[in-house]
């Protein structure tokens, strides 16, 4: 075995290990997250007021068609603070309209960013000011609710006594590249993330989701606040965290059908959206690209590896499955006249000759060609024995060299 198979087939191991590991984990996130729309806990007496806050910075083109699905969702006590965080591409507008269309949405414009503070927490922070009701959901600009989705989660959590409820969002299908590497980080980082200890209050695990994260307004004021996270990237993990690490009883749950978002439709997007995780490795490039890198071999290791393995088959298999029959020697004499009229050439196979006469006359060429047929050479043959299919051309006066037969009776 060479250096290259061995390297072949420890990548080839330590993908499977890999995808082993990651099916089981991948089994624990669906055992331990449960399907918020099978949930069948009951309403509350009475619907507490839920304050929908959404920071919102250049997303003119998302941003209406997501707010119209989540004003028509149809919770009986809902609020929205809409906060214009210092946009340039017409969403200060959108918002104001918006906020003219239906009285439940109170329109906030920033135009400043404090130092010391990232852009979305700072939103955070102010939307938090001016909402007023009892239960607050933090949601991104871009996300559609379809109808019943706060009453289930609100029903959910009042029924268990929760003091946090994050969804995760179902994501809608852009290219089948963007869709592979969507699909490859999510599985990694709930993997990783331990996202089935959520839910666990012995477990120190904690973490929300930007796209749904409903807080109880008694917990969050018990947490250092949204202050606390000021300069945080990750700011949803990071919210979580502080919550679950404050005492609160915190819970994850699939929102499947019933939270959508389209999270990146290109790769450019793809990329651009990748600063997040940079932040992990403090925006240094070669410990990230490092990672890329493993993660990608450990995500493709085993289907390259079976790729080669099936490539190096088909291409050396033929002289791998045994010896040939003996090799026999032809030649064929090449008659100028014969070529010019397109009359057969005459031959000579294993000693016997067979000739057909020129037609038009015309003297015969010196040149001759020696075909070796041989459908396969045995295992170890000598150096410089005759490659399967060669022809050799033979200068005049040349003497063309044949393999030697065994005679009948010998």
């Amino acid at each position: 075995m060479t250096a290259a198979e061995i390297c072949w087939l420890i990548l080839a191991v330590i993908g499977l290990a890999y995808a082993l590991a990651s099916t089981w984990g991948t089994a624990l996130v669906v055992r331990g997250v449960p399907v918020l729309l099978r949930d069948r806990s009951p309403p509350p007496g009475r619907w507490p007021r839920v304050s929908l806050i959404v920071p919102a910075r250049n997303e003119v083109e998302t941003l209406g068609p997501a707010m119209r699905s989540r004003l028509a969702e149809g919770y009986p006590a809902l609020e929205v603070v809409l906060v214009d965080d210092r946009s340039t591409d017409g969403t200060g507008a959108l918002v104001d309209a918006i906020a003219a269309e239906d009285s439940r949405v109170r329109a906030l414009h920033l135009d400043s960013l404090p130092p010391g503070w990232l852009g979305k927490l700072h939103a955070m922070s102010e939307g938090l000011r001016r909402a007023t009701g009892e239960w607050i959901l933090f949601s991104d600009a871009d996300v559609h609710l379809a109808p019943g989705t706060i009453a289930r989660a609100v029903s959910l959590a009042e029924a268990q006594r929760l003091d946090h409820l994050s969804l995760l969002p179902q994501l809608d299908p852009a290219t089948w590249l963007v869709d592979a590497a969507l699909a490859s980080f999510t599985r990694t980082g709930l993997v990783l993330g331990r996202v089935w200890l959520v839910s666990d209050p012995r477990s120190k695990v904690g973490g929300s989701v930007g796209a749904f994260g409903l807080v109880r307004r008694d917990a969050l004021e018990r947490s250092p606040g949204i202050e606390h996270l000021r300069l945080e990237v990750a700011d949803d993990l990071a919210l979580g965290q502080m919550l679950k690490s404050s005492g609160s009883r915190s819970a994850l749950a699939n929102g499947r059908e019933l939270v959508r978002i389209h999270w990146y439709r290109s790769l450019a997007e793809l990329t651009r959206g990748t600063e997040k995780g940079a932040a992990v490795f403090d925006h240094r490039l070669l410990p990230a690209l490092c990672w890329t890198g493993a993660l990608g071999a450990l995500e493709l290791g085993p289907f390259l590896a079976a790729a080669r393995t099936l490539c190096h088959r088909s291409l050396d298999g033929p002289r791998r499955r045994g010896a040939a029959p003996r090799e026999h020697a032809v030649d064929v004499p090449l008659r100028r006249s014969a070529h010019a009229s397109g009359a057969p050439v005459a031959a000579r196979r294993g000693g016997q000759r067979g000739a057909a006469a020129p037609r038009g006359g015309g003297r015969e060429d010196p040149w001759r060609r020696a075909v070796a047929v041989d459908a396969l050479q045995p295992a170890g043959a000598p150096a410089g024995s005759t490659c399967p299919g060669a022809v050799e051309l033979k200068p005049p006066g040349a003497v063309t060299t044949r393999a030697a037969r065994p005679r009948r009776g010998a």
